[in-house]
């Protein structure tokens, strides 16, 4: 039951970083109510839990960890992709400014 709980997981973490990214609502829920996506994706995570409940009623320390790890690798992607994206604009404006204030300091010097 393992591998497919893991499976299930992945998939799960997958579906939620693609909704997040690719709907206006979820893009909505991503910047406006970022909890909502959170007890969304752990109450995700609990019930495939479930399916890992042994015979005494409990779960392996380690089948929590890869189940919540693998589910939360698609919004850890996201994140960074996104994260990288911002990034990028600020250097590509950083960029821009100083190439600005070099066209304009040129003439000043060339007065002088």
């Amino acid at each position: 039951m393992l591998p497919f709980a893991l499976l299930l997981a992945l998939i799960w973490g997958l579906a939620v970083a693609g909704f997040i990214e690719f709907t206006d609502f979820g893009r909505w829920i991503a910047e406006r109510m970022t909890w909502l996506s959170v007890v969304a994706g752990v109450g995700g995570d609990m019930l495939i839990l479930l399916l890992l409940i042994d015979e005494s009623g409990k779960v392996a320390w380690w089948h929590i960890l890869a189940v919540i790890g693998l589910s939360s690798l698609g919004v850890i992607y996201r994140g960074l992709r996104q994260a990288h994206g911002y990034f990028r604009q600020l250097m590509e404006h950083a960029q821009d400014r100083m190439a600005q204030r070099i066209d304009h300091a040129a003439p000043d010097q060339t007065r002088q």
